[in-house]
């Protein structure tokens, strides 16, 4: 962000009115990935000291203990930890609370639409004000929603080449939580686990594959393992969200909220700016370790995609079943998609 801009917005904030006396707050904020992957690092880089910055506008100051790569809580447990108030803000990777944001899994039930995670920040943020249920999953679990951050497509990292999905016939592919949806109806037999661990379970032979962004792969050294990336692009997906415990939130003065959501806001944008940065960077030198590169044809994409099974319909019968509103989601995010002129190779609400 440009320093006029966001002296400007320092100057805004400053001009609410102070409703409560000036506040010295302890915060923790919680993420499982390490500092260097983007979600985390663009808290600990973007988010924290802007808000900093902006909470001494409204005369308050902030106290920050910083929890990443698993300090506080492991993959899957963070929203706990922000429900139960260990973590007062947390970075929740969605993929991984399927039982408890299951409105929260739409993307990755309908793959191979969206291209440009810009853009998906903008459908994510449509979508969400079409259908408050989204968001209000979070309340049931103590927390406020903030904003999401938006991924590049995952792509797929093998032991072996991929030309079409029937490659994967007989091979174990690894998967993160609803991510690996997009394996289904491959053949391919689909082994829950982290990003983090790839590594580790593909030299160990525990699968022979995982579909990654590029951008992960490096820091958590995929790559070394799997030594052929086949570009699949099997969508963008709003991965983590950027939550704050309710409790903590009602103790904010008006001046600071805005000054968390303003941030949370602009959080979103530097999560792209950042891995598209990365994206460049690092496909640069994963070429030049040796890894075999090469991308399905449209034909081929569209193929997957109709080989996969009818995950939206199945999803929200399930959901409809429990009173949740996933018809009005799926409906939501296409209309979306083809708002922003996206034709998809599936239609996948009108199944």
């Amino acid at each position: 962000m440009r320093k006029g801009a966001l002296a400007l917005s320092l100057a805004a904030i400053a001009a609410l009115p102070q409703t409560a006396a000036a506040k010295d707050y302890k915060l923790t904020v919680a993420a499982a990935p390490p500092a260097i992957v983007t979600p985390a690092f663009v808290t600990k880089t973007f988010f924290v000291p802007t808000v900093s910055k902006r909470a001494k506008a409204c005369g308050d100051t902030i106290t920050w203990t910083q929890a990443y790569g698993q300090a506080i809580a492991k993959f899957g447990e963070t929203l706990e930890a922000v429900e139960e108030g260990v973590a007062h803000v947390g970075v929740i990777l969605r993929n991984f609370e399927e039982a408890k944001l299951p409105l929260d899994q739409y993307a990755s039930v309908m793959p191979f639409v969206v291209a440009d995670p810009n853009v998906m920040v903008e459908i994510d943020a449509a979508v969400r004000k079409k259908v408050p249920a989204i968001n209000k999953m979070y309340e049931r679990y103590g927390q406020i929603y903030l904003a999401g951050g938006a991924e590049h497509s995952m792509q797929l990292f093998t032991t072996f080449p991929v030309k079409r999905y029937e490659d994967l016939k007989g091979h174990k592919i690894g998967g993160s939580g609803s991510l690996g949806n997009y394996i289904r109806g491959t053949g391919a037999v689909l082994v829950n686990s982290s990003m983090q661990d790839s590594y580790t379970s593909i030299k160990n032979g525990l699968f022979d594959g995982y579909p990654i962004m590029i951008y992960l792969a490096f820091p958590y050294k995929t790559y070394q393992a799997a030594k052929y990336y086949t570009v699949t692009n099997f969508g963008s997906t709003s991965v983590a969200a950027l939550t704050v415990n309710a409790k903590t939130w009602a103790t904010f003065s008006p001046c600071l909220k805005k000054a968390f959501r303003q941030t949370a806001a602009e959080w979103s944008k530097q999560y792209v700016k950042v891995n598209t940065q990365r994206m460049g960077k690092f496909t640069g030198i994963i070429k030049k370790s040796g890894v075999k590169f090469a991308t399905l044809s449209k034909a081929e994409r569209k193929r997957w995609a109709m080989a996969l099974p009818a995950l939206s319909k199945q999803w929200a019968a399930a959901l409809e079943a429990k009173g949740l509103p996933a018809n009005a989601v799926v409906k939501a995010f296409m209309e979306e998609a083809r708002a922003h002129k996206i034709v998809p190779p599936r239609e996948w609400d009108k199944e």
